[in-house]
């Protein structure tokens, strides 16, 4: 049964934001267990949306047989915990993704658009020399009128925006000994005078989260969460920010923002705070 992708993307992202194509590659790559995730952004000048341009690199396993048999139908995934339609957001903002993907000294590329057809594809499978594993997802033909926000774009506020999503997965990951880094870097051609965005570069690596301490957490009149830990962080930074906070569960690896909880207006000025509530319930893996 053929889909037809452009009503599927109005279908399921009815007003999605940027940061969604960054997520979504993201959460890819990891799935992929990457352990390395270089994201370039570029644009001619800012104002110049059409300009845009966004490459996302990996050393994770890469397309497949499987990986790509996979890739090209809608809502068939490998657990109950991922819907199958992501990738579907790329086309919402880019009328082209150029794939690369290096595995098993072969080499496969591809287009993905709007037209994309696993029966009728411009799909090419070549044998390759070189046996360092290696995706490349190039977005361009940017479909913006404007961007909402240059926080969309901005490395610092898209770390923070990474964080928010991945943290609870970040610690998971820390504690199985496993690495991984990503590296965000925004080349703009040209900068306007007076102008306060230019090129910027931001990194992200397990080393730099803090250390968190645990503490037991004593729910035994809830049987679901007998086993519920806390784990948190407080630090005073000399350097003081913004309040950063996150209010999420993580289920599954992947986490669900709740709003509203904890007003930022009540963290303490000058400190940074983790917290981490977990229970095998939530299935944290």
């Amino acid at each position: 049964m053929q889909v037809n992708i452009k009503q599927a993307i109005r279908l399921f992202f009815s007003n999605p934001s940027l940061d969604m194509v960054f997520i979504e590659a993201i959460a890819n790559s990891l799935d992929a267990d990457a352990s390395k995730i270089n994201i370039c952004i570029s644009i001619e000048e800012l104002g110049k949306q059409e300009t845009l341009k966004i490459t996302v690199q990996d050393n994770g396993v890469g397309f497949t047989e499987e990986r790509y048999a996979k890739f090209c139908k809608l809502l068939q995934v490998e657990d109950s915990t991922h819907k199958g339609v992501g990738r579907l957001v790329y086309l919402y903002y880019f009328d082209t993704i150029e794939v690369s993907s290096i595995f098993d000294k072969q080499h496969r590329s591809f287009l993905y658009n709007t037209s994309f057809d696993e029966n009728n594809s411009n799909m090419v499978l070549e044998p390759i020399a070189q046996q360092e594993q290696r995706t490349i997802l190039h977005f361009s033909n940017c479909t913006l009128k404007r961007l909402s926000s240059y926080n969309s774009i901005l490395p610092d506020a898209l770390k923070r925006m990474i964080l928010e999503e991945f943290l609870p997965r970040f610690y998971v990951y820390k504690e199985d000994g496993k690495e991984i880094e990503i590296n965000i870097e925004l080349k703009v051609g040209k900068v306007k005078k007076n102008q306060f965005i230019g090129n910027r570069k931001a990194t992200i690596s397990l080393n730099d989260l803090p250390v968190l301490k645990i503490e037991d957490v004593n729910a035994s009149q809830i049987r679901m969460f007998e086993d519920m830990t806390l784990q948190y962080s407080i630090e005073k930074k000399d350097n003081y920010a913004p309040p950063f906070v996150i209010t999420a569960l993580c289920v599954d690896n992947r986490a669900y923002k709740l709003s509203d909880l904890i007003s930022s207006d009540n963290i303490p000025y000058g400190y940074e705070l983790i917290f981490l509530l977990k229970s095998s319930i939530l299935m944290v893996k």
